[in-house]
C-alpha cells in the first residue's frame, strides 16, 4: 500500500503518554470501577493464600490476575500496583501496534496518526488507568494478531505457536477473544487452499482456545470457586437466540445502533480528514443512498423513541466526563433532563457518529486492495462474531475496544488515505487535553472519596458497613457478606446501613460533617465532596 520508511515516530507519542500519565497521577490506594472485583481476588490470595473470585466477575482473567499475584507476592499488595499493570500494557500496546503497522507498511506519518488516536482515545487511556481487563486483552490480541499477518505470509511453526498462545491467553482473559482463532481459521481456510493440512491449521488454534476455558472451568469449578456471575453475558445471549421477540429485537437494534454511533465517534478524526471523497462516493451510488437513507433513520429513531439521546451507552462516557463515578448523588448511569440545546447537541453527535462508522464501513466492505484483503475479510468477521452476539445482551462503550484498532487499520487499508494537517492538528490537541483532564478527574474524585471513607474508618472507626460510600466501595467492603440489591432504594450497590454517606451534594435528613475540596480540570475549578452523616 505505502512505502514502508526507517523513521519513526513512536517515541513522541510514549513521551506524551508518560507526560499524560505524570499529569493524571494514577497513584491512589482504592478501586475504580468493576476492578474491584479483581484486585480483591489478589488480595484476598496474598493475604489468605485461598483463590476465591468475587461472585461479581463474569469472566476468567486468568493472564491479568496472575501477573498482579505474582507482583504483589514480590512488593505487597497495592491498588497504583494493579493499575500500572494497565498503563505499562498500554505503553507495550503501543509497541506492539507499531510492529503491525511497520508490517503493513504504513508510512511512518500514518503509524503516528492511527497510534495517536488509539493510544489518547478517551476510552483508551481512562481504561488504562485502572485494574479492568479491557487494554491487558487488547494487548494479548494484538500479538496473537501480529502472529496472524507473518503466518498470511509465509506459514511457519514459531508463529503458529506463539498465535496458539497469545489468541489462548486473550481468551484466558476475556471469553470473547475466542473470536480472533475463529477469524483467523475462516481466513486460513479460505484464502490459503482447502486442504487437510489447511483445515488442520485452521481449527488447531479454536480448538486449543476452547480446551483453555473448558479447563479453566473445570479447575474453578472443582474447587467450587466459579463465580456467580460467570459467563451471564453468554447466558443472556443464548436465551435471547433461542426466545426471539420484540423485546429482544428491539435491544439487539438499541445496542447495534449506539456501538456503531460510538465506533464512528472513535474513528471520526480519519473519516473528517477524507469528508469530501466519502461523501462523493456515497451520492455516486444509488444503492449506497438508499442504504445510508436507512440507515440514518435506523440512528433518528434511536434518538427519537429510545430513553437515551445521548451517543454513548454505559459504562466510561457520561455527559459530564468520563468515568463512571457511581455514588449516591452522582450515579452517571441515570438518565438526565436535558435541555433543548444539549439534545440538539448530542442528537447531532448522534448523525455525526452514524455517517463516520457508515463512510468507514462502506469503504472497507467495497475497498478494491487484494494485499490488504485478508485483513479486512479479518475486521469485518470480527465485528460481526464479536458485536452481534453482544448486541442481543449488553454492549457499553468499554466492550468496543477490543474492535477500535482493527477497525483504524481496516479503513486506512480500505483506501488512499489523505490526510489534513490543520483538522488533524485541532483534533490530535482537542483529543490530548480532553482524555487527559477526564481521566485526571476521574481518579481525583475517587481519590477525594476514599479520603473520606478511609478517615471514616481509621480515625472515626466506623464500621464499612455503616457508610454509604459508593459502589467500588461497598462492593469492596460488602461482596461476599451482604446480598447484592439492585433495588436498594434507586442504589444498585451493597448497602447494610448508610448512617454515612459520601455524596457531592447534601441531601434531606443528612447533616454535613465534612467537605473535602479536589480540583477539576474540565469544570476549571475544585470540586466538593460531602461527609454526610444521617441526623
Amino acid at each position: 500500500m505505502l512505502k514502508a520508511s526507517n523513521r519513526d515516530y513512536t517515541w513522541i507519542l510514549l513521551l506524551l503518554l508518560v507526560v499524560a500519565e505524570l499529569i493524571i497521577n494514577p497513584v491512589g490506594e482504592f478501586p475504580l470501577n468493576d476492578d474491584w472485583a479483581f484486585s480483591k481476588v489478589i488480595s484476598t490470595y496474598i493475604n489468605s493464600g485461598l483463590f476465591r473470585f468475587s461472585d461479581w466477575q463474569s469472566l476468567p482473567l486468568a493472564p491479568q490476575l496472575f501477573s498482579g499475584i505474582v507482583l504483589a507476592k514480590l512488593f505487597g499488595f497495592s491498588f497504583t500496583l494493579l493499575r500500572l499493570i494497565s498503563v505499562t500494557s498500554l505503553l507495550i500496546l503501543i509497541l506492539i501496534c507499531n510492529s503491525i503497522l511497520k508490517q503493513l507498511s504504513f508510512t511512518p506519518v500514518l503509524r503516528f496518526i492511527v497510534l495517536f488516536c488509539l493510544a489518547f482515545n478517551p476510552l483508551t487511556l481512562s481504561l488504562s488507568n485502572t485494574f479492568l481487563p479491557d487494554v491487558f486483552t487488547l494487548l494479548l490480541a494484538l500479538l496473537a494478531f501480529l502472529f496472524m499477518l507473518k503466518i498470511f505470509k509465509l506459514f511457519n511453526g514459531l508463529h503458529f505457536a506463539l498465535l496458539i498462545l497469545f489468541s489462548t491467553l486473550a481468551t484466558l482473559n476475556r471469553q470473547t477473544s475466542i473470536v480472533l482463532p475463529i477469524a483467523f481459521g475462516i481466513i486460513y481456510y479460505f484464502q490459503f487452499g482447502k486442504s487437510i493440512r489447511s483445515l488442520l491449521i485452521a481449527s488447531i488454534p479454536i480448538l486449543i482456545n476452547i480446551i483453555g476455558l473448558v479447563a479453566f472451568q473445570y479447575i474453578a469449578l472443582t474447587d467450587h470457586n466459579l463465580p456467580v456471575n460467570y459467563q451471564l453475558q453468554l447466558q443472556h445471549i443464548v436465551q435471547s437466540a433461542l426466545q426471539p421477540n420484540l423485546v429482544a429485537a428491539k435491544t439487539f437494534f438499541y445496542y447495534f445502533t449506539c456501538s456503531n454511533v460510538m465506533l464512528g465517534l472513535f474513528i471520526l478524526p480519519l473519516t473528517v480528514s477524507n469528508l469530501r471523497e466519502h461523501f462523493n462516493k456515497i451520492i455516486s451510488s444509488l444503492s449506497l443512498i438508499l442504504i445510508g437513507i436507512g440507515y440514518m433513520l435506523l440512528i433518528i429513531s434511536k434518538i427519537t423513541f429510545a430513553a437515551n439521546i445521548f451517543p454513548f451507552s454505559g459504562n466510561m462516557f457520561y455527559p459530564f466526563g468520563v468515568g463512571p463515578i457511581i455514588m449516591t448523588g452522582f450515579n452517571t448511569q441515570d438518565l438526565h433532563a436535558f435541555s433543548l440545546a444539549s439534545k440538539t447537541f448530542w442528537g447531532a453527535l448522534n448523525i455525526l457518529g452514524g455517517f463516520s462508522f457508515y463512510a468507514a464501513s462502506i469503504s472497507i466492505v467495497c475497498a478494491k486492495n487484494k494485499v490488504a484483503s485478508p485483513i479486512l475479510i479479518f475486521f469485518i468477521i470480527i465485528f460481526i462474531i464479536y458485536l452481534m452476539p453482544l448486541c442481543l445482551s449488553y454492549t457499553n462503550d468499554r466492550y468496543l475496544l477490543f474492535l477500535i484498532p482493527f477497525f483504524f487499520i481496516a479503513y486506512i487499508l480500505s483506501f488512499d488515505f489523505q490526510f489534513n494537517k490543520l483538522w488533524l492538528g485541532a483534533t490530535f490537541t482537542f483529543m490530548l487535553l480532553f482524555s487527559t483532564a477526564t481521566t485526571h478527574d476521574y481518579l481525583n474524585i475517587n481519590r477525594a472519596r476514599w479520603s473520606a471513607t478511609d478517615k471514616l474508618i481509621s480515625v472515626k472507626h466506623i464500621s464499612p458497613k455503616n457508610i454509604d460510600g459508593g459502589f467500588e466501595f461497598n462492593g469492596w467492603y460488602s461482596d461476599g457478606f451482604k446480598n447484592y440489591n439492585p433495588l436498594h432504594q434507586g442504589r444498585w450497590w451493597w448497602i447494610e446501613d448508610d448512617t454515612y454517606i459520601i455524596s457531592p451534594e447534601p441531601m434531606k435528613g443528612y447533616a454535613v460533617e465534612e467537605s473535602i475540596h479536589f480540583s477539576s480540570f474540565i469544570s476549571f475549578r475544585f470540586n466538593t465532596l460531602y461527609v454526610l452523616k444521617r441526623n
